[in-house]
């Protein structure tokens, strides 16, 4: 790298981040070759500055982010954001959620295997941490250097307002805690369309197209994102089904088609000597579609049922008859053929 080298920092900076954040980057690094990037979203908790900022303190939270929207420029070596996409995307969230600030930004060098900020990066967050239009006094910069198959590896470094320097943080400043924002499944549904590019027309109504999308844990929005009382039931649906699976099966995963763009959860279950992997589909807002498939990928049972308080029971029995000794050769009209 050319350019400026991190330095020790005499700020003490404490960054906590949400667990579903890695994961959600990692999801996102699995589908691509190129760098792929976000707008870091979270708050301060808690700053006390001195002069020259000796033994200055700050506490930072990221709770989730802002994908790269559906016009980015991207290749293996660079990585150029939609920003107009991203900026309206952040003044419909302001509304959602007033505590949550711009924090920070991710992107990945897991395409091209370089392991440290380009003087690209580095020129531009000090342009970000110094802007009159950027909230803080610290700018967070995450870098995934490295890509594995179950997760990715990287560094978080710290930008602040004035200063000439910048710092890598270490390990030790940084807490990961299991939690999920409730904005989650809104921005998981917006990188969504972005990935399928059918923001159709959203430079002009970008707030309109993202009315569509689901706010986990709210019961009502702002007059620019107004859900009807169904959208608001199907997402502390959401919330309810979460908490279920969480006790139930904690080890099913809750993931979003990237054609067709519905959410599934998936999760194992074995008995015996068979394992069975199960699908949870939201079909639409009223009905859910489960499948049970064996080692060789065949659909041995379907079932449809409707998203009432009755689908818990109804998942679990199920599952129960999976146990069945007909379930190995009793496949229904819609489970597919022998």
């Amino acid at each position: 790298m050319t350019g400026r080298q991190p330095r020790r920092s005499p700020i003490d900076c404490r960054l906590t981040v949400y667990g579903d954040v890695f994961e959600r980057m990692h999801r996102r690094l699995l589908q691509s070759r190129a760098e792929e990037g976000g707008k870091l979203l979270g708050y301060q908790q808690h700053a006390s500055t001195h002069i020259d900022n000796s033994n200055a303190r700050v506490e930072l939270t990221i709770e989730d982010y802002i994908d790269s929207g559906p016009n980015l420029g991207h290749s293996e070596v660079h990585i150029m954001p939609d920003g107009d996409y991203q900026e309206k995307l952040f003044r419909v969230i302001e509304r959602l959620e007033p505590r949550i600030d711009h924090v920070g930004t991710w992107h990945s060098h897991h395409s091209n295997g370089l392991e440290t900020l380009s003087k690209g990066d580095i020129d531009g967050y000090f342009e970000s941490v110094n802007s009159p239009n950027y909230n803080l006094d610290y700018f967070v910069a995450y870098l995934v250097k490295k890509l594995n198959r179950t997760s990715i590896d990287g560094d978080f470094y710290l930008f602040v307002r004035g200063e000439n320097d910048f710092s890598r943080l270490p390990q030790r400043a940084i807490t990961i805690v299991r939690g999920r924002s409730t904005l989650s499944d809104f921005l998981e549904a917006a990188e969504g369309l972005s990935s399928q590019r059918q923001l159709t027309g959203y430079r002009s109504d970008v707030r309109a197209q993202l009315t569509r999308l689901p706010v986990a844990g709210r019961q009502s929005a702002p007059s620019a994102l107004t859900q009807s009382s169904h959208n608001a039931q199907e997402s502390s649906g959401l919330i309810e089904d979460r908490e279920w699976f969480n006790v139930h099966f904690p080890d099913a995963e809750i993931r979003r088609g990237i054609l067709s763009g519905k959410l599934s959860w998936k999760w194992s279950v074995g008995f015996g000597n068979q394992t069975y992997k199960i699908r949870c589909m939201y079909e639409d807002r009223d009905k859910l579609v489960l499948e049970a498939t064996n080692a060789t990928g065949k659909i041995v049972k379907h079932l449809d049922l409707s998203f009432n308080n009755e689908r818990h029971g109804a998942i679990m029995s199920f599952i129960d008859t999976l146990t069945l000794p007909q379930v190995g050769h009793a496949d229904n009209p819609t489970s597919g053929n022998s």
